[in-house]
């Protein structure tokens, strides 16, 4: 594995009997997995004690070839850290988007515009599904599509309205014995 140190900081603990070790946390982008930025805490004894010596003094920016082993714990330990040259695979630029393929967002992830565009079909979804509810809650006469839609819309418009909207809207009618009738049949 191939990485970067960002920063490593050395700090020390004690075990149950009082005996004093050392930590180092090392954050790093891992070269060899898309440049992620991650953290490793090693241990000055057992099997990551050489790399907790070599990695102790690393500058930031420096680059590292990491053996990784797997322990019995399923955990990966770092057993040797020898000085990288800095060449990787990994391209530190952000890939460019072209008219036959959309921008590609690290991770995978969505793009903030796709997050809001799914927020948009989100809500009109459950307009929709609150519509059909509440205009067949009589149950008289079964709602056409038109209908539904469009009452699907002011809803819509309501949850994206401003809160001086809102106020107006969810102004109280008052109580329940003024109102003529409580149930609209």
């Amino acid at each position: 594995m191939q990485i970067q140190v960002l920063s490593n900081m050395v700090t020390t603990a004690t075990n149950k009997v009082g005996k004093p070790y050392q930590v180092l946390e090392v954050a790093y982008k891992n070269l060899t997995f898309q440049g992620k930025v991650e953290s490793k805490k090693l241990f000055d004894f057992g099997v990551q004690a050489d790399a907790f010596k070599t990695l102790a003094t690393a500058a930031a920016a420096s680059h590292w070839d990491v053996e990784v082993k797997k322990n019995d714990g399923g955990y990966n330990d770092w057993i040797k850290v020898t000085k990288g040259n800095g060449a990787s695979s990994v391209v530190d630029q952000p890939t460019k988007a072209t008219a036959s393929s959309p921008a590609v967002t690290k991770g995978g992830w969505e793009t903030p515009e796709e997050r809001a565009k799914k927020q948009i079909y989100i809500v009109r979804q459950s307009s929709i599904s609150a519509a059909v509810n509440a205009l067949t809650a009589t149950g008289k006469v079964i709602p056409n599509a038109n209908e539904v839609i469009d009452y699907a819309r002011q809803l819509e418009e309501f949850v994206f309205s401003s809160d001086d909207v809102k106020a107006v809207v969810s102004k109280d009618v008052g109580s329940i014995e003024s109102m003529d009738e409580d149930i609209p049949f």
